[in-house]
Parts: structure tokens; C-alpha cells; sequence
């Protein structure tokens, strides 16, 4: 996990799924928890998609503080007033459906391979504040990478210039003249 301090951003706390308004309009599921609220008050992910409630595309009223809690529940506190006027809206759909029984789509997101909804997990929980973070070190790859393509570098350099050498010997050949740098 990667603490952001923006109350927005979610991670799902072991195995789980957030519910979201797939581009065909169907339900699908993402651990992506980098929420955003738009200016209608529509609470979507980074990528655009409508993240769902239990009864449809989860809404915030404008001009509110959101929170959300461990198990999904949105609260709002109007901008200017104390926390004792803050209200629960809604409670993010939290899903847990059996790996087996999903299948990635072209838009990255899951969906259940008979085309039903995942019934609401009430034991998958949430943490604002932080993302998921991937399981990737991205200093130690690029570590990795260099010395895995390193040899694979001089090896074509070493063949860029025999194909250079064959190259100059063939206009040779054909031309009776050596070439050298630039010619004009």
C-alpha cells in the first residue's frame, strides 16, 4: 500500500474488487481506488469509469468534503461546516467474486464470465488514504533490465558494424572505390 492522504484514493485490503460502470454500460470490477467526484457530483475512477453503489452510479452532492469508510460507506460534510454535519450518501459496491469465475475485458477491467453481478461482499473492506501499489520495484527492474539487455546492446553494436564493414566492402566491390567518411 501507498499512502496518498487524499481521501479519495481507496486500497482494498486483501481479496476484492470495487464496482464500476463498464464502457458497455455493464457492471465490472477494479482494485483501481484513484477515485475523482466530477463537477455533476458523479464519483468515477482515474480512467473515467462510474463507480457503483448497490442501486446504481454513485453520486456526491457539489461542494462537499468526501469520506470514505473501511467498508465503503461515502460520507459528506458541506464545504464550511464542522464534521458533526456530515451525512452518509452511499456505500461503495465491494465485491468478491471467485477468481476463476471472471475474465479480463479490452478495457482492463473484470467481469464475471456468465455475464452476471457479483453479489456485495460485506466482508471486503477498504483504506483511505492509500493505493495499491504495485509489486514491481521499479529501481530494482530497471536494474534488472540493464544488465539483461546490456550484452544484448554490444552484441548489436558488434553486428551494426559488421553490417557497416560488409556494406562499405560491397560498394567497393561494385564501385572499385573505397569509401571513407563522408563522400560527395
Amino acid at each position: 500500500m501507498m499512502s496518498t492522504g487524499q481521501p479519495l484514493d481507496i486500497a482494498v485490503n486483501g481479496k476484492g474488487f470495487i464496482a464500476v460502470r463498464g464502457a458497455d454500460g455493464k457492471e465490472a470490477y477494479t482494485r483501481a481506488g484513484d477515485l475523482q467526484v466530477t463537477a455533476s457530483g458523479a464519483v468515477i475512477t482515474a480512467t473515467g469509469f462510474q463507480v457503483l453503489s448497490e442501486s446504481g452510479p454513485l453520486t456526491v452532492p457539489p461542494s462537499t468534503q468526501v469520506t470514505i469508510g473501511t467498508d465503503g460507506t461515502v460520507s459528506v460534510v458541506p464545504l464550511g461546516l464542522s464534521a458533526a454535519a456530515q451525512s452518509q450518501v452511499d456505500r461503495i459496491k465491494l465485491v468478491n467474486p471467485a477468481t476463476k469465475d471472471l475474465q479480463k475485458g479490452a478495457d482492463g477491467l473484470l467481469r464475471l464470465k456468465s455475464g452476471a453481478k457479483a453479489k456485495t461482499d460485506e466482508t471486503v473492506t477498504v483504506s483511505s488514504g492509500e493505493l495499491e501499489s504495485s509489486n514491481v520495484n521499479a529501481a530494482q527492474s530497471l536494474v534488472q533490465y540493464d544488465r539483461t539487455t546490456a550484452p544484448v546492446r554490444v552484441a548489436d553494436q558488434g553486428d551494426q558494424l559488421d553490417r557497416s564493414k560488409r556494406t562499405e566492402r560491397a560498394a567497393h566491390d561494385d564501385c572499385g572505390v573505397r569509401l571513407k567518411g563522408n563522400t560527395r
